[in-house]
């Protein structure tokens, strides 16, 4: 018997703000990705806190994140997290004006046990979260290749999917 469920979904989750600086990356992948990602791809853009990311997916989904960082690293260092796998730390994504940020969100999911069924971040090291700013060259530089690769990753899920939906 398959362990598939009929609610199962593949969920893109662009997060940012608009008017932040590199905080808009979410903003800027989901306008380039709009006409690009699998038809099986439900894409939501959210500016919300953490806390109301466990409202956008359900138990069943295969959840993939794009959001600025800032850990400190090098401005256009890429990542790609599995945030099942493992904890997220919570400065690495401290930049946010939201109190309850994404690390938050996601790890209260985790003690909640209302973690999706993979749950994904793709994410780039930012220069400047100043309000009125535009994204930085080295975010908008590395955003190529992270698209490249979160593109891969959601092809690859839904294949890996595709024998349920038959």
């Amino acid at each position: 018997m398959s362990d598939f469920h009929p609610r199962r979904r593949i969920l893109l989750i662009a997060m940012g703000n608009p008017n932040r600086g590199d905080d808009a990356l979410g903003c800027v992948m989901s306008e380039r990705l709009q006409d690009v990602v699998p038809d099986a791809v439900e894409m939501v853009d959210y500016d919300g806190d953490g806390a109301g990311l466990m409202a956008l997916w359900d138990l069943e989904d295969w959840v993939y994140i794009v959001d600025a960082v800032a850990s400190g690293a090098e401005p256009g260092t890429r990542y790609v997290l599995d945030a099942k796998a493992e904890p997220l730390h919570a400065n690495f994504f401290h930049y946010s004006s939201h109190a309850f940020g994404l690390s938050e969100g996601v790890e209260m999911a985790r003690v909640l046990d209302r973690m999706p069924e993979r749950l994904m971040i793709f994410g780039i090291e930012g220069q400047d979260y100043t309000l009125g700013h535009p994204v930085s060259e080295a975010v908008l530089e590395s955003s190529f290749e992270l698209q490249k690769e979160l593109i891969a990753a959601l092809c690859n899920a839904v294949q890996e999917l595709e024998p349920h939906y038959a």
